[in-house]
């Protein structure tokens, strides 16, 4: 047999194991030690992450929609935090800026109800008065862990600094996530 049918048969056979490869599913990446592929988009990593840290849960929350991209993410957990620390300091002006329009509205039509304004901040600052104290803590020290989107609604999922999972809706306005609520839920 000459070096080319040799050659050739080698080819041959290394096409053939490459494709009983591909056929059994096998990535081509390598697997970390979180259980994630190397090589995977971020966005894929995220969605495995979440499901993994939140799947306990009996909430529907965290199996909402998909997961967004990383840029998504990152902008929705900066306008969280903002929200978060804004409560957290009664800075209602602040806190008003980081909601959704809806939100904002709903708390005018609040301060005008209650005779004390006609904005945002003075609706929160009625509703606020009342509140319990641990409505103000921000639980809320790491970025989010995962933003759950379906259409313009969306949950960001994060870890709690008192180790609870915390859910916020939100709402996409234009190209910029919004706060939908003033109240984190708890997912147990």
């Amino acid at each position: 047999m000459g070096s080319r049918s040799r050659l050739a048969i080698a080819l041959i056979v290394a096409a053939i194991f490459a494709l009983t490869l591909a056929a059994c599913g096998a990535s081509g990446g390598s697997t970390t030690s979180d259980g994630s592929t190397a090589g995977e988009s971020p966005a894929a990593e995220a969605n495995k992450k979440a499901k993994q840290e939140f799947n306990s849960s009996k909430s529907k929350v965290p199996k909402f929609g998909q997961e967004a991209s990383v840029g998504e993410r990152e902008a929705a957990s900066a306008v969280l935090a903002e929200n978060l620390q804004a409560r957290g300091a009664k800075d209602w002006a602040r806190q008003c800026a980081s909601l959704s329009k809806a939100q904002a509205k709903a708390f005018a039509e609040r301060a005008t109800y209650y005779h004390v304004g006609k904005t945002c901040a003075k609706g929160l600052e009625r509703e606020g008065k009342s509140a319990p104290a641990a409505v103000f803590v921000d639980t809320m020290t790491d970025p989010i862990v995962a933003l759950r989107v379906k259409g313009k609604k969306g949950y960001a999922l994060y870890h709690g600094n008192d180790g609870k999972n915390y859910a916020m809706p939100m709402e996409l306005e234009g190209d910029e996530w919004k706060v939908a609520e003033v109240v984190t839920t708890e997912i147990p």
